[in-house]
């Protein structure tokens, strides 16, 4: 499926995400994107970035199924969830009997909802799959594609997010916090940022940049035990609220990057 995403519907995750049977300790997040026919949802497990490829993992198994229960956006219902995720937890347990494999995600689009694995052998995969939907979802038109792809292109090109996604996604952490904690998101308020530099030199550069945008410098302070030791505080005020804060961390992000240093987040009061 070779699709570009456009845009990112920036949204703020209230409540869980169900996520069928994958690892507790993974770090599985959620994102949408808008393509070519409109919204797509990806889940994925984001720690695999740090260990793709999985070199005795060459192979791509997507499969999945078709739903004629969604709405005019392409997604499924709520009651036809119910019956998906049980789907994928189905599968999973399949290819644990047949051979070693790594959910590494899913696509939701178009009303179709597909599970992506890497696996070591696709012996008799694919006729075990077949069994699997015919005998216990014959309601359903079902997906699969096996092929090569020992440099897990389809993880880390497709389903990974990009760099200003990624931003979106670690800022709407942030709001879910606030907005638990009765934050009123619309109410404007002083943000602290930081910033990780090598050397002093590019923390000043950074810094003299930041007050001609209005930031104030709170404080720096210096670790040497870490490989980014000098780190500068700053402040402004600011709103929160998608999507000023999410170009704000970005242009943040982006300038430090330019000299020399890396933007390590931002942090706030809760404004009831």
């Amino acid at each position: 499926m070779d699709m570009k995403a456009i845009w990112v519907l920036v949204f703020l995750l209230i409540g869980t995400i169900p996520l069928s049977a994958q690892g507790d300790t993974d770090n599985w997040d959620v994102y949408m994107a808008q393509y070519d026919l409109g919204p797509g949802s990806t889940v994925l497990n984001l720690d695999l970035i740090n260990r793709a490829p999985i070199a005795n993992l060459p192979t791509l198994l997507v499969t999945g199924v078709t739903t004629p229960n969604c709405g005019e956006d392409g997604f499924p219902t709520s009651e036809e969830l119910d019956v998906l995720y049980p789907i994928a937890d189905e599968i999973i347990e399949e290819l644990g009997r047949l051979t070693s494999s790594e959910n590494v995600g899913s696509f939701t689009y178009q009303c179709e909802r597909l599970e992506y694995f890497y696996i070591a052998d696709s012996t008799g995969i694919r006729e075990h799959l077949e069994s699997l939907y015919q005998e216990n979802y014959p309601q359903y038109k079902f997906y699969i594609n096996i092929e090569s792809d020992p440099d897990w292109k389809a993880y880390q090109e497709f389903l990974y997010p990009n760099e200003e996604t990624l931003e979106f996604m670690a800022n709407n952490k942030v709001l879910l916090q606030l907005s638990n904690a009765g934050d009123n998101l619309l109410q404007a308020r002083m943000i602290d940022h930081f910033i990780l530099f090598e050397n002093e030199t590019e923390l000043k550069l950074f810094e003299r940049w930041a007050k001609e945008q209005g930031y104030a410098s709170a404080s720096t302070t210096l670790d040497r035990s870490n490989d980014l030791p000098y780190t500068l505080h700053i402040a402004r005020v600011d709103h929160v609220k998608p999507p000023e804060i999410n170009n704000l961390t970005y242009s943040l992000r982006r300038k430090a990057e330019e000299m020399g240093g890396v933007y390590d987040g931002w942090e706030t009061v809760v404004v009831r």
